[in-house]
C-alpha cells in the first residue's frame, strides 16, 4: 500500500516538482516504509519551509520518524516545535506527552497531558484518557518500588521460581506498566 503511494507521489512530483503537499506525502510515506535517511532529508527541508502549515506537518512527520526509530528525545523536540507554532492546539501537546511517556518520564507526561486536556480541540478527551493511563503507570511503579524496598529478595525468589518452572515471557507482558489500551 505504501509503495503505491510512493509511486503516485513520485509521478505527481514529476509534473509539479514544487508542490509542498506532495513532497510532504512522499516524506511521510518514506517514514512508514522505514526509509529514514530519505524521509529525513525531505522532511528536514520542509521543516524549514516558508509555509507554516507544511512546516508543522513536516515537524510532525520528523517526530513520527524519530519515534518509530526509538529516538524519543528527538521526537519530543520535533513535536514541541510543532506545538510552539500552534500553542492552542491540543493535538501537538498530546504528541509531546506521548513522547515523554515512551521515554519513561511519567511526571512530565502527566503534566503535559494535563496541559493538553485544558486546551480547546479534539484530542482533549484523548489527553484525559492518556493522563489516567500515566497516573495508573505511576501508581504501579510506586507500588513496585515500595515492595522492592520492603522485600528486595522477593524479586530474586520470583525470578528463580520462574526460571525453574520454565514459564514463557508472555505472562510478564500483561504485568508491564503500560497495559492494554495504555499509551
Amino acid at each position: 500500500m505504501h509503495g503505491s503511494a510512493l509511486v503516485a507521489a513520485d509521478l505527481c512530483l514529476r509534473i509539479h516538482p514544487d508542490d509542498l503537499s506532495v513532497q510532504l506525502l512522499r516524506g511521510r510515506t518514506l517514514v512508514e516504509l522505514r526509509r529514514t535517511a530519505e524521509a529525513q532529508a525531505i522532511l528536514a527541508q520542509l521543516a524549514n519551509s516558508n509555509d507554516e502549515e507544511e512546516r508543522v506537518r513536516a515537524l510532525v512527520g520528523l517526530g513520527r520518524m524519530h519515534q518509530l526509530a526509538g529516538r524519543h528525545e528527538e521526537a519530543i523536540a520535533a513535536f514541541q516545535q510543532a506545538s510552539d507554532h500552534y500553542p492552542a492546539e491540543a493535538a501537538y501537546r498530546v504528541l509531546v506527552a506521548r513522547g515523554y511517556f515512551l521515554l519513561g518520564e511519567l511526571d512530565r507526561a502527566s503534566s503535559t497531558y494535563n496541559e493538553a486536556s485544558r486546551l480547546e480541540g479534539g484530542p482533549a478527551d484523548e489527553a484525559l484518557a492518556n493522563l489516567g493511563s500515566v497516573q495508573r503507570s505511576q501508581l504501579r511503579y510506586r507500588r513496585a518500588l515500595a515492595t522492592l524496598k520492603r522485600q528486595p529478595s522477593a524479586i530474586l525468589t520470583t525470578l528463580g521460581s520462574l526460571t525453574r518452572s520454565k514459564m514463557s515471557v508472555a505472562p510478564w507482558r500483561s504485568a508491564s506498566p503500560a497495559g492494554p489500551g495504555d499509551p
